[in-house]
């Protein structure tokens, strides 16, 4: 969001510029604390010269400009990151800078404000050095009269505690001998705001707070006196304590003093400012009634000569008040101080630093409630309790045996200061008593346990980690999720799957999200349709590339949340027929899929896509045992089989890599590495499949074959009509061409409705889809052009009134012509005449042997129309002959007795009608079912070429011997031998109309007429 024309918008990334941040100082150290009312950090500064370098933060910013002021007045840039200040003349000792970072032409909008404040110190190369001016020449040691000094020597850093530092000169001489010196010096130094700014690493490493072993140099020194004990304030010159190195082998040990009473010990003047530690020693407490009671409730003397006092102010050690237990020898480690001096007597003190009882108790359990591991330090939480168990041991093992007046107690702070150190820090726990709730940020708890008489346990550091990623929808999570952080999710989400080590949710937005848990899920209470809010998970990608939660660590944030208003989430797979990387996480039923019990990285199962034939892996059992219901949803009680057909419901996840061609057409491109996808299935409803579809095609060159991949190969002359068909019930047919698409994701599938035709290279894919059923195995059909013959030749021969072709090819060849269309069907014989009365186009090709049918050749057969001149009608008889059939027809067969050239018969059976004109073409015998007549010319170029020739034709009931007469007739025809008896005056035929004698007749069927005119058929 930003401002746009004075209108609040929302700005693309990448047309907006990075705004620079505020830049970073370091001198060496680096520069913060707390500003002043004008916003400007305070830097004590002892040197003639501070050199401050500038850093730009995580914006990359590398250009820096100063002023004096605020308002940027007369901005000087910065070369080189490096800005030197120097001490000012006059009585004016504090210089202001302000610095801004540039970064796309831009300044900071907060830039570092810091004024140093010079002092001017007088310089000392030891502490031996320091305690000889500030003390030799003055009669009054606490009245030193130089503000500052500032060490050039060396000081080693002997104990820190949080607010001070116990140091002694430091020297390059062997460790033995600093040790075994007497006259080393030492002294405390004092910081009220503690010892944890940043200091540079001498060895190049990042800045670190001061400690043990450090070798400091440089640092100011602030007197602050009292009785003559050697004391630096040095609040707010933090920043000029520089390390020279850290000598982890320096080792030295407290002085051990057996200060039992029976020994008569008393500190003397040579223990001022030691180390020491005394052994065995009685402390007697009383009540602090003064006004420090609160800070200080109680007052410590030591049971030695001289009943010292035990300081608590200096170090600020606690503890000491917890394990105090009367007549209780301590060994007790500290500094031993001046309290007064009289001229006479002197009195000590001693700062108590550390202290030892008889054992040591163990640390206490700091744990969130109902985690499993209390043993971790960080502690991720969403809301909970944090609870803390004594563990009733020494460290060495030994139980300790609580009584009604002594018990072991635990103490904490949660401000993330060490309670031992820091009293006004710590807190009694009391169980059942203190709710420590955790609230939306992170805590620290740092706990210690205590016995009266015993060392106090060390302290326990425990981080509860408010998890600051919030995230509401499942897409947040997957943009923005770093492996290594936690989230937590703040709207709910759906179970919809759990198996072994997974488990899969589903968001408001319909996005899924698989959740992963080391050792799996069975004994978490999360079931399918709970709704899940306000759980923490990790991040991580599997090796595969499958992005996905992580709830091992989390599983106590886990929890079956009610409906809290927020809108139902429904789990609705998308519905699809073929896989890919874009349906990762994925909830999908991929409908036809045939199960195939081999293979795949679970080992046991993979599947098949009908579709386009892809194999995936089938993952089954991750996410439980796979349900095979009816279409209705009803379990079946069966499990899957191999080489069934289903619809799988599951998730699509990332599977096993491959190494592919980067450019998919060109197979010797770069090789690039790609998932592969496998199937997580839920549920599986069996279903039939549907028939196949077969293909026929025309005009083929040879007969089909089906290749070793099962798919169907021909060749085809020309062009080809396909058609489909399947013997599936209301089946729909679809198909798809090569020739249009090769890559089938893409591909077009048709719904067939007529046959096409292929003319060149084709591959069809078909399939069938019966209602109810799966999709059918696909039908591949490979067709190719054959190659084609040769042409033919036509020779013709033109006479009045008809024309004669005949047609020729190379050797061996065939030839199939047509006419009228260009179909080729007859098949041609070698030499035959091909004759034509009238205008006609003629089609014809070649085929030879092993090729496919040749081009095909076209003539307009042209006939010359005859002349009166042309014709000869003498000489040109016709003939009628006539054939009973086995039904009973008569067939008539009409032809010249002298073959004519160029003559055609026409005929009719209609009396009356003229001829040719209004006849038939004869083509061959005519079959007459009833009796007529019928008449017959020869016609020779359009003409007639005879006269018109005529015949009865008779088709009467055949009878064997008398058929068709009544018993009872006295009329009677009959057959008797070779002879006929009929009524007198019956008339006898023949089969071609010829009247006949009755009697001598040879075998064969006649027509018999009776006076009333009733024909009878008789079978001689």
């Amino acid at each position: 969001m930003g401002q746009l024309n004075g209108q609040l918008a929302l700005l693309t990334t990448e047309n907006t510029l990075q705004c620079p941040g505020t830049p970073n100082l370091s001198a060496p150290n680096p520069i913060s604390g707390q500003p002043d009312a004008d916003g400007f950090v305070a830097v004590n500064a002892i040197s003639d010269e501070v050199k401050i370098t500038i850093t730009g933060n995580a914006h990359g910013e590398s250009k820096f400009c100063w002023a004096s002021n605020e308002e940027g007045n007369n901005t000087q840039p910065i070369t080189n990151n490096t800005l030197t200040i120097k001490r000012p003349t006059g009585s004016n000792n504090t210089v202001k800078r302000v610095i801004w970072s540039e970064l796309n032409g831009m300044r900071s909008l907060n830039p570092a404000k810091v004024k140093f404040i010079f002092h001017t110190p007088e310089k000392v190369a030891s502490i031996e050095e320091f305690k000889t001016k500030e003390f030799a020449n003055f009669a009054n040691p606490d009245a030193g009269q130089t503000e500052y000094y500032q060490m050039t020597g060396k000081a080693i850093v002997e104990e820190i505690t949080p607010e001070y530092l116990y140091v002694r000169d430091y020297n390059d001489s062997p460790m033995a001998e600093l040790i075994e010196d007497e006259h080393m010096h030492r002294m405390l130094i004092h910081n009220s705001n503690g010892w944890n700014a940043l200091v540079a690493d001498p060895d190049g490493g990042e800045a670190r707070p001061l400690k043990k072993n450090d070798v400091i140099t440089g640092f100011a020194i602030h007197p602050q006196h009292k009785n003559g004990n050697l004391l630096s304030e040095s609040t707010g010159f933090a920043r000029t304590f520089k390390v020279d190195k850290h000598d982890a082998a320096y080792s030295f040990a407290p002085e051990e003093i057996q200060a039992a009473p029976t020994d008569n010990f008393l500190f003397e003047e040579i223990h001022r400012m030691r180390l020491v530690t005394l052994k065995g020693v009685e402390v007697k407490r009383t009540t602090n009634t003064g006004a420090d009671r609160e800070e200080y409730p109680y007052n410590y003397t030591l049971q030695i000569d001289g009943t010292p006092r035990m300081r608590m102010d200096v170090f600020r050690r606690s503890g000491f008040a917890e394990a105090y237990a009367e007549n209780t020898g301590f060994d007790l480690t500290g500094v031993v101080l001046l309290d007064s001096d009289n001229g006479t007597d002197k009195t000590f003190s001693f700062a108590l630093l550390s202290f030892e009882g008889s054992a040591k108790v163990a640390m206490p359990e700091v744990y969130l409630d109902g985690i499993a591991d209390k043993t971790l330090t960080e502690q991720p939480f969403v809301a909970g309790t944090i609870k803390m168990d004594a563990v009733k041991l020494t460290t060495d093992g030994a139980a300790i045996n609580e009584s009604e007046d002594n018990k072991v107690t635990i103490h904490y702070s949660i401000d993330g200061l060490d309670p031992l150190q820091n009293l006004g820090s710590r807190h009694e726990y009391e169980e059942g008593a203190d709710e420590l709730k955790l609230a939306d940020h992170d805590v620290e708890i740092r706990a210690f346990a205590s016995y009266p008489g015993m060392t106090p346990s060390d302290v326990v550091v425990r981080r509860f980690r408010k998890q600051s990623n919030d995230v509401q929808y499942i897409l947040n999570f997957l943009n923005t999720a770093r492996e290594g952080n936690a989230y937590r999710f703040t709207s709910s989400v759906k179970a919809v799957a759990k198996g072994g080590d997974y488990l899969f949710v589903a968001g408001s937005v319909g996005h899924y999200l698989p959740i992963y848990r080391e050792g799996g899920w069975g004994n978490m209470a999360v079931k399918p349709g709970q709704y899940l809010k306000g759980f923490t998970v990790g991040y991580k990608v599997d090796e595969y590339g499958n992005r996905m939660a992580v709830a091992t660590g989390y599983e106590h944030t886990f929890g079956n949340v009610a409906d809290d208003g927020e809108s139902v989430i429904k789990a609705t797979p998308d519905e699809v027929s073929s896989i890919s990387a874009a349906n990762a996480r994925r909830l999908v039923r991929i409908s036809n899929v045939r199960v195939n019990a081999a293979g795949g990285r679970s080992g046991e199962w993979t599947i098949t896509e009908l579709s386009d034939g892809q194999t995936h892996p089938l993952m089954a059992g991750l996410l439980g045992e796979v349900e095979v219901t009816d279409a209705e949803g009803n379990p079946t009680g069966e499990t899957l089989q191999d080489g069934e057909t289903y619809n799988i419901t599951g998730f699509v996840m990332l599977g096993e890599l491959r190494t592919v061609p980067s450019d998919p057409e060109d197979a010797d491109s770069e090789p690039t590495v790609e998932s592969t996808v496998e199937f997580w299935p839920m549920s599986a409803v069996r279903v039939t499949r549907s028939a196949p579809v077969t293909a026929e095609m025309t005009n083929l060159a040879e007969e089909p074959v089906t290749d070793e991949n099962g798919d169907i190969r021909a060749t085809f002359n020309g062009m080809t009509e396909v058609s489909l068909s399947t013997t599936g019930h209301n089946a729909t047919i679809y198909y798809w061409l090569e020739s249009e698409e090769t890559d089938e994701s893409k591909a077009t599938w048709y719904t067939y409705q007529r046959p096409f035709i292929i003319t060149g290279q084709e591959k069809i894919h078909a399939k069938s889809q019966a209602e109810g059923m799966a999709e059918s195995d696909h039908t591949h059909v490979i067709l190719t052009p054959a190659t084609m013959s040769g042409d033919v030749e036509f020779s013709v021969n033109a006479e009045p009134g008809m024309t004669t072709v005949t047609i020729t090819a190379a050797a061996g060849s065939e030839i199939w012509y047509s006419t009228g269309t260009a179909g080729c069907d007859k098949r041609y014989t070698a030499g035959q005449k091909l004759t034509f009365e009238e205008e006609t186009m003629l089609y014809a090709c070649a085929k030879a042997p092993g090729m496919g049918r040749g081009p095909v050749s076209r003539m307009l057969v042209m006939v010359k129309e005859a002349t009166p001149d042309d014709i000869e009608t003498t000489g040109n008889i016709l003939q009628f002959s006539q054939e009973v059939t086995e039904e009973g027809f008569v067939k008539v067969t009409i032809e010249a007795v002298t073959p004519v050239a160029g003559g055609t018969i026409y005929y009719t059976t209609e009396a009356g009608k003229k001829l040719p004109g209004e006849g038939v073409r004869y083509d061959g015998p005519v079959v007459m079912k009833e009796s007529g007549v019928i008449i017959a010319v020869m016609v020779i170029g359009g003409r007639p070429a005879s006269q018109t020739y005529e015949t009865n034709v008779w088709v009467v009931p055949v009878v064997t011997g008398i058929e068709d007469v009544d018993a009872d007739r006295q009329e009677s025809v009959r057959a008797e031998g070779n002879d006929i008896v009929a009524p007198a005056g019956s008339e006898v035929y023949d089969i071609a109309g010829r009247r006949v004698r009755p009697t001598g007749l040879a075998s064969g069927i006649y027509i018999v007429r009776t006076p009333d005119g009733k024909a009878v058929k008789v079978r001689i």
